[in-house]
């Protein structure tokens, strides 16, 4: 017998080419009193409240505010907006290319206090799959009560069961859209592409608002592949109303990127999180992770993953207790990678404020080829400690600039090295960037290098820094800031040597033979070289090239003596002073009056 057919209500229509979506909210333990109202399909375009006659299993007018009732979509192709609130404890929709419109209503569970295991499925709900379903958020949308989750392509376990994970579903936070997730301190943990096989999975946060008060993790991929959360057009992931203590808030603990949970080689790679525009800003209130988790053991787990902040986006990361941010944390998290890209653009730790939180680069010892980036006049606050390569990872770097623009980091918090270079591989790779200490003591050590690929400039604190590891490459040095950098490395790097204000002192002659030295009034190159001689090619004060020959401090003996220079070294100038155009003319007229005189006496 064929089903009958239901008239649409042509006021009831939604005039959309939204391809497909779906969503679920789902309540793992509901009252005996509890009713169901399934969405009868296939491929119904309708409007969702209580009294439509697409719903079956409830009678209609049936307020969704009684506590338990819940909603179940499992067809494929609809098209459903919202009329009048939505207060459903659960919501299930796992079919396939069905689209959910929230407009000005609210989806709110609050009602669900005591229950367990509300919140939103996107496709996956009950251990189905459930594939290209979308949920658009518009309106005010309200998670609340004890354990409540948003799931965007998982199968409804929080990352078990991966053979029912669902890929390719999103979830749209439009501007005007609001979703508030009030829910508790449960240990259930939510995002998108939780389970393996749950991959292409996307959360879009467009304008809207994401605020998540909440202390689960937010995952994107973390045992699926290739899933993503994008900000975009002014879009906020937030974790209170107020940031001002705390830029998480109560709740939004932990953004993870990528996690390889099962332990399985390709889980959990080339998942993403972009963060695009002015005014588009994620605060994270405790912990970022990239390419994470208990790892395996094959070379491709958790690997791919990134962050990317660019078009004058923001990411404010808190920290607390000892946490810290980690790029590269499980065995085989290879070429994950945080990247800060263009001007106003902005990484923002500032506020760590403790010696033990640190931002670590390759934490795992086959962690490899991680890095964090600041490009193209980006600019960067970490006030924690930066450690590059820890645990032996290989080829872990900080990238400072890319030859655009001026890329600016700050770094360092008092009691703490600011960068530690952890082994002979680790990196900071320097191309048009400033490095800005705000905390003395060491800035940067270890075994790796500092490698000028291009105009390098390192700024000091009022109190002073240190500079133990070799500074390496082609590039050139500007020192800036009103205190004294020390560089007591044997350097190798090849380019000019600049002073703009405080002391540049040097522990060794290992300027280049090639390069030259630029000083300025009030600032000073302290040389204690032991008395050593350093060659160079061309010396400058105040812009004025200066005489050939070698130079020292004030009473020092040297054939030129300046103020300018301080201690027991001596730099010998190889390239003097070009003579004045006035003083070649008349050396000139010299030159023929001499050679006439010549000629008269034959």
């Amino acid at each position: 017998m064929l089903n009958p057919i239901i008239p649409r209500k042509s006021s009831r229509i939604l005039n959309t080419s939204i391809a497909a979506a779906l969503v679920a909210t789902t309540l793992l333990s509901v009252s005996a009193s509890a009713a169901t109202g399934t969405w009868n399909g296939p491929s119904l375009t309708g409007t969702w409240d209580t009294s439509d006659t697409n719903w079956l299993g409830l009678v209609a007018g049936t307020p969704w505010a009684a506590a338990g009732n819940s909603a179940l979509i499992n067809t494929d192709s609809n098209v459903i907006t919202t009329s009048g609130n939505i207060f459903a404890g659960t919501t299930s929709l796992f079919g396939s290319s069905n689209s959910l419109t929230v407009a000005t209503v609210a989806v709110d569970t609050s009602l669900n206090e005591s229950g367990t295991g509300s919140g939103i499925f996107i496709a996956g709900a009950g251990h189905t799959s459930g594939t290209g379903n979308t949920m658009t958020i518009n309106g005010p949308v309200l998670l609340s009560g004890n354990d409540t989750r948003v799931y965007v392509g998982d199968d409804g376990s929080g990352g078990g069961n991966p053979g029912n994970a669902s890929s390719y579903n999103t979830l749209i936070i439009n501007t005007g859209g609001n979703l508030t997730h009030n829910g508790g301190n449960g240990n259930n943990n939510e995002g998108s592409g939780m389970a393996s096989g749950a991959n292409y999975n996307a959360i879009q946060i467009s304008g809207g608002i994401f605020d998540r008060k909440t202390s689960q993790r937010l995952y994107i991929g973390r045992s699926g592949s290739n899933n993503s959360l994008s900000i975009t057009n002014g879009g906020t992931l937030t974790g209170s109303a107020s940031m001002s203590s705390s830029w998480g808030g109560a709740g939004n603990r932990v953004l993870q990127i990528g996690d390889s949970a099962t332990g399985a080689v390709g889980d959990g790679c080339a998942n993403s999180v972009t963060i695009d525009g002015l005014g588009s800003i994620a605060k994270v209130a405790q912990t970022l992770i990239i390419g994470g988790g208990t790892g395996a053991t094959g070379a491709s787990a958790a690997s791919g993953n990134y962050l990317k902040i660019q078009n004058q986006g923001k990411l404010q990361a808190a920290m607390s207790n000892t946490n810290q941010h980690v790029i590269g944390n499980a065995a085989g998290s290879n070429n994950n990678y945080l990247q800060v890209t263009g001007v106003g653009s902005e990484l923002d730790i500032s506020n760590a404020g403790n010696a033990t939180r640190l931002f670590v680069v390759g934490n795992n010892a086959t962690a490899d080829n991680n890095h964090l980036d600041v490009y193209s006049g980006a600019f960067a606050d970490i006030r924690a400690g930066v450690v590059i390569g820890a645990s032996s990872a290989t080829n872990s770097a900080f990238n400072l600039g890319d030859g655009t623009g001026t890329s600016t980091a700050n770094v360092g918090y008092t009691g703490a090295t600011a960068i530690a270079l952890a082994n002979s591989t680790a990196r900071l790779n320097i191309n048009g960037g400033k490095l800005v200490a705000r905390a003395s003591g060491n800035l940067i050590v270890g075994g790796g290098s500092v490698v000028l690929n291009g105009a390098g400039e390192i700024d000091s604190d009022a109190g002073g820094n240190t500079v133990g590891s070799v500074i390496t490459g082609a590039g050139s040095l500007t020192k800036g800031g009103s205190g004294t950098l020390t560089l007591s490395a044997l350097n190798t790097y090849l380019g000019d040597t600049s002073i703009l204000t405080g002391t540049l002192s040097i522990a060794n002659a290992y300027l280049s033979d090639l390069a030259d030295v630029y000083l300025v009034s009030g600032s000073y190159l302290d040389l204690n070289t032991a008395a050593t001689t350093d060659t160079i090619d061309q010396f400058f004060i105040d812009g004025v090239p200066q005489e050939a020959g070698v130079w020292g401090a004030l009473l020092s003996g040297a054939a030129h003596e300046t103020s300018l220079i301080t201690n027991n070294g001596f730099l010998l100038v190889t390239t003097g002073a070009v003579p004045e155009p006035a003083s070649l003319g008349l050396l000139a007229l010299g030159t023929v009056g001499l050679v006439a005189r010549r000629r008269r006496t034959l």
